[in-house]
């Protein structure tokens, strides 16, 4: 069995002050944490590439930090959608959600790097269904579409 005591201790510990984007430099500064990694607040991401194998870089594993501005560029190169791209809002809004769906909304993401998911809303109980989702603007225009009167 331990005896434990309370004592006061210094510790020297590394915290983040900033992250900078590896693409194009921009830097972010942390907020007000207690974490090891710093608190930021807006638009950069983690990304960790492994290789396998075989490849080039075989077993190499690179992190690095995108700003969303980057890894839009980055991912607007591609063909093929990530998976998981904007999973969520067309599991819900889309009736007729197939791999042709999503390479549609993929590339008219590519072409405008936004989504009108207004426009995706097919029937009238998924109209309803989303009321709570949308702004105040996109409620009036769903309830005009699809004539959604609410008590």
């Amino acid at each position: 069995m331990y005896k434990y005591k309370e004592e006061s201790v210094t510790e020297t510990k590394k915290v983040a002050t900033e992250v900078i984007c590896n693409k194009c430099g921009k830097v972010e500064k942390a907020g007000e944490t207690d974490d090891e990694i710093g608190y930021f607040v807006h638009d950069m991401t983690s990304l960790i590439l492994g290789f396998g194998y075989g490849s080039c870089y075989d077993t190499d594993v690179w992190k690095m930090e995108l700003c969303d501005k980057c890894i839009e560029e980055f991912v607007s190169s591609f063909k093929i959608a990530p998976k998981g791209f904007f999973q969520y809002p067309e599991t819900l809004i889309m009736e007729d959600y197939t791999e042709e769906g999503k390479t549609e909304i993929f590339n008219e993401w590519k072409e405008n790097k936004k989504i009108n998911w207004l426009e995706k809303v097919k029937t009238k109980e998924t109209a309803a269904n989303m009321l709570n989702i949308f702004d105040e603007d996109g409620c009036e225009y769903l309830k005009g579409k699809f004539d959604i009167t609410i008590d």
